[in-house]
């Protein structure tokens, strides 16, 4: 199961390489950068941190258990196929990702606050710079988070670009299998002589 998490974590990082999405400038440096959504649980103004609720892919709630409060994880957002997202792809301890080439992508360094396996749901604490706090000023719990990060995290906290009251976003449809076509009737064989 470990293995599997790995190699679909690494074709995430593959893929966000591929498709990534320009977007806002810090500072006077142009960064790639991506969208994600969160349900905000909290704001520590003093601390500077922000607890947020997100999505998990079914894969990623079976094995989430294994993670307690505190434990500093990335987090892989699901982006294939999309531009923004509001669902974990992956979980994976901070130390196991030490590499460099491994802190680019749709990443976001957090700490784990808990989960809800059942509701496939994952709260999580990130830092947060001045330049988003006000923004924050109107929120409250619940209400969702539209947030844009750079793809590159350099550090064990989480860079943030922008962050603003949202609406919710799309749930995605379930995909039901297409029902295969019947048959076609067969012939009578024809009676022999």
């Amino acid at each position: 199961m470990k293995k599997i998490v790995s190699r679909l974590a690494l074709v995430a990082i593959a893929v966000s390489q591929l498709a990534f999405e320009p977007s806002v400038a810090l500072g006077a440096q142009d960064l790639r950068s991506y969208v994600w959504f969160g349900q905000l649980e909290a704001v520590n103004e003093s601390a500077k941190t922000a607890t947020l609720k997100a999505r998990l892919r079914v894969h990623v709630a079976k094995y989430v258990k294994q993670f307690t409060a505190g434990d500093h994880l990335v987090l892989v957002w699901d982006m294939i196929g999309k531009k923004q997202s509001d669902k974990v792809l992956a979980l994976w301890k901070a130390e196991e990702v030490k590499n460099p080439a491994l802190r680019t992508g749709y990443i976001l360094p957090i700490e784990f606050v808990s989960a809800d396996a059942e509701g496939a749901t994952v709260s999580f604490t990130i830092h947060l710079p001045d330049s988003v706090i006000p923004a924050l000023k109107s929120s409250r719990p619940g209400q969702w988070l539209k947030v844009t990060a750079p793809m590159e995290q350099p550090s064990d906290q989480a860079a943030i670009a922008s962050m603003q009251p949202s609406d919710p976003p799309p749930l995605e449809e379930a995909q039901t299998p297409t029902p295969a076509p019947d048959p076609a009737p067969s012939q009578p064989k024809a009676q022999g002589k």
